[in-house]
């Protein structure tokens, strides 16, 4: 193996580890090796010593990430100048396999957000992570794959979500190859339909069978202008 194959085989085998992050597990980065957590005494104490924490776990996060995109790039860019068919096959796959573990990644970003569900900036940074960076890379990478290249991995559409809590509705997003559509669905606690309340501003109007709302809006209050007085002009 020369040393981009020894680079990218690194590479994967981290996007795999990250890929396989349980509900609610976490990862354990001391002494810059990426591990999966696993949650006792003698483990907190090490990672403590060693200043290890949610905020390094996510800077680490985006700094890998960054390298896979910059490894894939370059990737892309050289089988672009591959004249010879059966090398650009050879880095087809290899761009096929980082394209696979960057997918299955996802999961275990999921589930890193999942674990830091109370602690709001870490959870912020992980869904910036997962929406501004992850996802935009691997449909660069899905469209720049030819679809027959394309394994039942990367056939399947990535749906990832999040709690809007404005509305309490789950907002799942589904990215296929070539566009993203939004679904919104009902979260477990409000599964039955909004209520609306008919009053005096508010009249139900039927419409080829369908309901709209229209709504009485009351007239504008006209506010008269006081009139200026005229200061008194004194002679001298």
């Amino acid at each position: 193996m020369n040393n981009m194959e020894n680079v990218l085989h690194l590479y994967l085998c981290k996007l795999r580890i990250i890929g396989k992050i349980p509900v609610g597990g976490k990862i354990d980065i001391t002494n810059n090796d990426l591990n999966i957590y696993t949650p006792n005494f003698f483990n907190w104490v090490y990672r403590k010593v060693n200043g290890d924490c949610k905020d390094n776990a996510a800077l680490y996060l985006l700094n890998l990430y960054k390298d896979v995109i910059n490894i894939s790039e370059q990737v892309m860019y050289e089988i672009e100048l591959e004249r010879s068919e059966i090398l650009k096959k050879k880095k087809f796959s290899i761009l096929i396999s980082l394209t696979e573990k960057l997918k299955e990644s996802i999961y275990g970003i999921k589930n890193l957000i999942d674990t830091y569900k109370n602690y709001l900036k870490i959870t912020s940074q992980l869904e910036c992570l997962e929406h501004d960076v992850i996802i935009p890379h691997y449909k660069r990478l899905i469209n720049f794959i030819p679809s027959e290249f394309h394994t039942d991995i990367l056939k399947t559409s990535i749906t990832y979500s999040n709690i809007d809590n404005a509305v309490f509705k789950t907002r799942i997003r589904s990215l296929s190859e070539n566009n993203a559509s939004y679904v919104y669905e009902e979260n477990s606690q409000d599964n039955k339909e909004e209520d609306i309340e008919e009053n005096e501003t508010k009249k139900d109007i039927p419409n080829d069978g369908k309901k709209t709302i229209k709504i009485n809006r009351s007239e504008p209050i006209k506010i008269q202008n006081k009139k200026k007085h005229k200061q008194p002009v004194y002679s001298t």
